[in-house]
């Protein structure tokens, strides 16, 4: 910018002097060397901002692998998790029909007891002897169960 200023300039003071042909052929080889100057900085610059776009690039793919493997890492650690807790569930619900069964049959058997009480005659028996014996009978089922 400035060599074409200073190439109009000349060619100001030239013409005011009467020597125009000379001016000419000098602006002509200024605008010529101005232009390669020109063309080879932006050359430089169009170089070195595809070396950046690459660098760049280059960059963005890595952190897309390193992306992807944490992404894999982490659906493993999931899946892990997720089995752990299928199995702490199928053991809680185990456990769960486990005790069912236990309250069932302790059920049951009191029913039974009960049963045979009265056709024992119950009725004859003070309230607490039969609670009495309501309360040794829950202890042995209950050291059976365990």
């Amino acid at each position: 910018m400035l060599s074409r200023l200073s190439g109009l300039a000349n060619n100001v003071l030239h013409e005011l002097s009467g020597d125009y042909t000379d001016w000419n052929l000098m602006a002509s080889s200024d605008a010529d060397s101005s232009q390669e100057t020109a063309m080879e900085s932006n050359n430089r610059i169009m170089e070195s901002t595809q070396e950046d776009a690459l660098h760049r690039l280059a960059e963005a793919e890595k952190l897309v692998v390193e992306l992807k493997d944490i992404i894999s890492q982490k659906d493993v650690q999931l899946q892990q998790k997720d089995e752990a807790l299928q199995e702490e569930k199928k053991a809680a619900e185990n456990k769960i029909k486990k005790i069912k069964l236990h309250a069932k049959a302790k059920i049951m058997s009191l029913n039974k007891h009960m049963e045979e009480i009265k056709t024992q005659g119950g009725a004859a028996l003070p309230p607490e002897a039969q609670a009495e014996e309501l309360s040794k009978h829950n202890k042995s089922s209950t050291e059976e169960e365990m």
